[in-house]
């Protein structure tokens, strides 16, 4: 949990960093960073936490405020979210594909009620036991369903 806290952080520090300096350029898209992320997907007990989260992914995500993401937006969160390998000497993983088509329906957007059902279904999904409630190896398997891990970077 220690590590997801300090890996945000860094992310944040980085797109408010990459802002502070330069004006906007006409068609970048940056992740707000005024919108302080409440919560983590580790921090997710209740299918109300994972609706939450979602909600709170959005709005640090809707970048132009227009009520909706586009896939450039979704994708900076999915990055900004993504999960250093940590397994030592695992299989090179490629690049995950985006989870945007699946998330965004066919108006090739997702709203912040699209993102928050998304989580509630990762929720359920990694609710084994169907207790409503997620104990700590099942919050494990949600954060991971919701941040896949990033293909570590090869040696050479």
């Amino acid at each position: 949990m220690i590590r997801m806290l300090i890996i945000a952080g860094a992310g944040l520090a980085l797109v408010a960093g990459a802002n502070a300096g330069e004006p906007a350029k006409k068609g970048a898209v940056n992740l707000k960073t005024d919108a302080a992320a409440a919560m983590t997907p580790e921090d997710v007990k209740t299918r109300e936490d994972a609706a939450k989260l979602g909600e709170t992914e959005f709005a640090l995500a809707d970048a132009d405020a227009d009520g909706s993401l586009t896939e450039t937006e979704f994708v900076k969160l999915e990055a900004m979210t993504m999960k250093p390998e940590t397994a030592i000497g695992s299989t090179p993983v490629g690049p995950q594909p985006s989870m945007f088509a699946a998330v965004a329906g066919e108006d090739a957007k997702v709203s912040k009620e699209e993102l928050a059902a998304a989580r509630v279904a990762s929720f359920d999904a990694a609710d084994a036991d169907l207790n409503h409630t997620l104990s700590e190896s099942e919050r494990q398997v949600f954060a991971s369903l919701i941040a896949p891990p990033k293909a570590p970077t090869p040696e050479f």
